[in-house]
């Protein structure tokens, strides 16, 4: 269910502005790294599993873009295990010099 949430994320924002494709690396790795704080923060009191949902969703859709960009391959019906996935790409990206795990891992 995740993976196919994913997939319709990523493509609707395809059909924006391509801001991914044109934006600078640095740029968009700055605005991963900041989704990946919010991530790794504890989950508030009182937040829904919706908003927990769209958080994930929302930092997994820009871990994609990334690595697609830099020629990972990133498939979001690998998601299955949100988790695994998410740890395995970031994995892929230190490799790349692109280190988010040091900003918090969320365990």
């Amino acid at each position: 269910m995740y993976a196919q949430l994913l997939t319709m994320a990523l493509a609707d924002e395809a059909d924006l502005d391509g801001r991914a494709h044109h934006a600078p690396l640095d740029e968009l790795v700055g605005e991963l790294v900041a989704k990946r704080r919010v991530l790794a923060r504890d989950p508030e009191l009182g937040r829904s599993a919706v908003s927990e949902i769209a958080r994930q969703l929302t930092y997994d859709a820009e871990l994609v873009r990334i690595c697609r960009r830099l020629g990972i391959d990133a498939d979001p019906a690998r998601f299955e295990q949100p988790a695994d996935e998410r740890d395995r790409l970031e994995g892929l990206l230190a490799a790349e010099g692109i280190e988010l795990r040091r900003q918090g891992r969320r365990d």
